[in-house]
């Protein structure tokens, strides 16, 4: 079985999202991924078993040592978790068994937000060859910002039951993912749970997710400016609004408006909605009006507030069943508006 590190043949496979070079502790060179529903596509002319081959590090608790990751070979669907743990360490993880010879597809995609860990990408093991990648043309480019909801925490569970055993997130399941889907867009999703929008230096804030490749690894910068979207969906709001937070309505407008002028100023031709409503809708007149306030000075800014609230699942977050039914909502807005 050949061994195919992603360094030498950067031409037959693509991360999409916030990847970057990172070296693991055995000094692999590899390519950071560590964000909700990102994705990992090449195509290969083999035969046989496909493995990916991880640099990872987990949660040090029982039961959540793991991560998830949805697997499309040649549009089949599997799921596959990799143990890990505290420290960093090489997670084979099976793609393909059995492949018939010929060209295969793959797409692996990460379930899990980086607070569950993070992962690095090092090199692939097949018996064959890599193909070089060209990208499915898509209609649209679209950048999901949030928290645990965009990240598709919790969306198994039943309030009350079972819910330190249904932990993990499915980015997979989540509204943004299906959104993006729905719309044959080229999305990408940086999410951290907690997020809110104001400014400061703990990281629920939104800009340590927002301003860096993956905060959790250090200081890198990621310039966002640098993706031209056509459309960039914030769904942020429920954290803000938690007494325990402190923040007043004033503060809530300036976190807001501050926000919206920052992605603004990095995305000068997006249409840009702000969402709120999945896991909260207290202070719902204070968001939209922190929001609405901003659309009178641009016409390319959207407010959008959920139909119907539906925190049943696992600690009050939205299920799969809500999140698919917010995905149809705001596909469903976003052709209105496009």
């Amino acid at each position: 079985m050949a061994i195919l590190r992603l360094t030498d043949c950067p031409a037959c496979w693509r991360i999409n999202g916030r990847t970057m070079p990172v070296t693991d502790k055995a000094g692999h060179a590899a390519f950071s991924y560590d964000h909700a529903g990102q994705g990992f596509f090449f195509r290969a002319d083999c035969e046989g078993d496909v493995v990916l081959v991880m640099a990872m590090s987990t949660q040090d608790v029982p039961d959540k040592t793991y991560l998830h990751f949805k697997v499309w070979t040649d549009g089949v669907e599997i799921d596959v978790t990799a143990n890990g743990g505290a420290d960093e360490r090489i997670v084979r993880l099976p793609l393909a068994q059995g492949l018939a010879a010929g060209e295969h597809s793959f797409e692996v995609y990460r379930c899990n937000e980086q607070i569950s860990g993070l992962c690095s990408l090092i090199s692939l093991e097949l018996e064959g060859r890599l193909l070089p990648y060209q990208a499915t043309k898509k209609d649209l480019k679209m950048t999901f910002i949030g928290d645990s909801v965009t990240s598709g925490a919790q969306l198994f569970a039943i309030c009350g039951v079972d819910q330190g055993k249904n932990w993990q997130s499915d980015a997979t399941r989540s509204y943004a993912f299906l959104t993006g889907r729905a719309l044959n867009a080229d999305f990408t999703i940086a999410s951290r749970s907690g997020s809110y929008s104001a400014k400061d230096d703990k990281p629920d804030s939104i800009y340590w997710t927002y301003d860096y490749y993956s905060r959790m690894r250090g200081e890198t910068l990621y310039d966002n400016a640098k993706d031209a979207v056509d459309v960039f969906v914030i769904s942020l709001g429920a954290n803000d609004t938690e007494p325990k937070r402190g923040f007043s309505d004033g503060q809530i407008r300036d976190n807001v408006q501050a926000l919206i002028r920052r992605v603004r100023a990095d995305h000068p031709n997006a249409k840009i909605v702000w969402t709120y409503g999945q896991l909260s809708d207290k202070r719902a007149d204070v968001m939209r009006g922190a929001v609405e306030e901003a659309m009178q000075s641009d016409p390319m800014l959207y407010y959008y507030q959920y139909k119907q609230g539906n925190a049943l699942g696992g600690f009050w977050h939205p299920t799969a069943e809500a999140h698919a039914r917010d995905a149809q909502e705001l596909t469903d807005f976003l052709r209105s508006i496009l």
